[in-house]
């Protein structure tokens, strides 16, 4: 198992290198409210094409430093929650219930590597949605940002958005290790195979990124607002917010309010 969770942490890692753009772009589309054709950001590769003419590669980067170095410990405190979990619920009364045992470890786990990957999750949104306009921002990069947070919301404040993460994160980790199993489980008689320990590695790789997108297709609407309250947090802190700005009361109220002002289909923003 500690190899595993090593290897899988050491991937997480890397694999953020290429990904963190597309994740940059995802921010900035969902961080925007209704916005007239003109002078908002357009679709991923209209927004990366935006930020990279403005910004350059930095821009496509920011929060980058604080993803790196909260991933390995936030994915390995993950995995390893996740198997624990999963090893107990499986002498529970949820025994004989695949959906059951792996929604329930997922969420678990993610209700436990939370602790990690809140501090990591609002300052990476808060320099990502940030752009050389930006009224107030965080300039001294990942250090500064933190300072930042701490002075203006006192060392808590880095915590604020502990439930609002954990109602986005929780679903889509417990549906990511739903569809993961089935889909390896799939895998195995599609491959001919017996057990999942003789599946071939592509398999493995094909099973986790198609959990992963249905996942994050079906948790979009909770990621989309728990982005923007943490953004509204940091500039009701900051003294920003306006008539102009989303003021959500929390999770619910910030979907009532983009379904009303936006649309339904603005729910699927950075989907």
């Amino acid at each position: 198992l500690r190899t595993v969770v090593a290897a899988s942490a050491l991937a997480g890692v890397l694999a953020r290198v290429p990904l963190h753009p597309i994740d940059t772009c995802k921010a900035r589309l969902q961080a925007q409210a209704a916005t007239s054709g003109r002078g908002g950001f357009q679709g991923i590769i209209g927004t990366a094409s935006t930020t990279f003419r403005a910004e350059g590669i930095a821009g496509l980067y920011r929060g980058f430093t604080v993803t790196a170095i909260g991933s390995a410990p936030g994915t390995a405190l993950y995995l390893a929650s996740y198997e624990m979990f999963k090893r107990q619920l499986e002498r529970s009364p949820l025994a004989g219930s695949d959906f059951g045992i792996h929604f329930s470890a997922g969420l678990l786990a993610e209700t436990l590597s939370c602790c990690v990957w809140v501090p990591v999750d609002v300052v990476k949104e808060r320099l990502q949605v940030q752009t050389p306009s930006t009224v107030g921002g965080y300039r001294g990069g990942t250090i500064d940002t933190i300072r930042t947070i701490a002075r203006r919301e006192g060392l808590r404040g880095i915590y604020k958005g502990y439930l609002a993460t954990l109602l986005s994160f929780g679903p889509y980790s417990a549906l990511y290790f739903v569809f993961y199993e089935k889909f390896r489980a799939a895998s195995v008689r599609a491959a001919g195979v017996e057990t999942l320990q003789q599946l071939p590695a592509h398999y493995n790789l094909v099973s986790a990124g198609s959990a992963g997108a249905v996942a994050s297709l079906l948790t979009n609407p909770l990621d989309l607002v728990k982005l923007r309250l943490q953004v509204q947090r940091g500039e009701l802190a900051q003294g920003l917010a306006g008539p102009s700005q989303y003021q959500y009361k929390g999770v619910l109220d910030g979907l009532s309010n983009v379904i009303q002002k936006e649309g339904a289909s603005a729910l699927l923003k950075g989907a």
